[in-house]
């Protein structure tokens, strides 16, 4: 399928393909590529797709965890409504705690 992204006086987002191949279990990811008026352009392709797989693993594996039961903290946008200013340092600091509860002792030193 082809996507076209848009156009704006400053630079032109080209179309990219994003073709699903289940039998290969891969993508093929088109060419992205933004014209800022240079010789070279900008935003790979390969990019998106990589952001793309990453956060479907991401959806995937939080899905998983929520539908087993298991309790787990999550990094949230600030732009969200309903969400403390301070949620993502909470998330930050529960992950020190944890790391150091896990922690072995002190490196002894000659």
């Amino acid at each position: 399928m082809a996507a076209i992204f848009g156009r704006s006086s400053a630079a032109t987002l080209r179309a990219t393909e994003i073709q699903l191949e289940p039998e290969r279990s891969r993508f093929v990811v088109g060419n992205v590529r933004v014209d800022i008026g240079r010789r070279e352009k900008i935003a790979a392709g390969s990019t998106m797709a990589a952001v793309f797989v990453a956060m479907a693993l991401v959806a995937e594996t939080g899905a998983r965890l929520a539908a087993a039961g298991h309790e787990f903290s999550t990094f949230v946008s600030p732009n969200v409504p309903g969400v403390a200013q301070d949620h993502n340092l909470r998330v930050f600091d529960e992950y020190a705690r944890r790391w150091f509860e896990r922690a072995p002792g002190p490196v002894a030193r000659e």
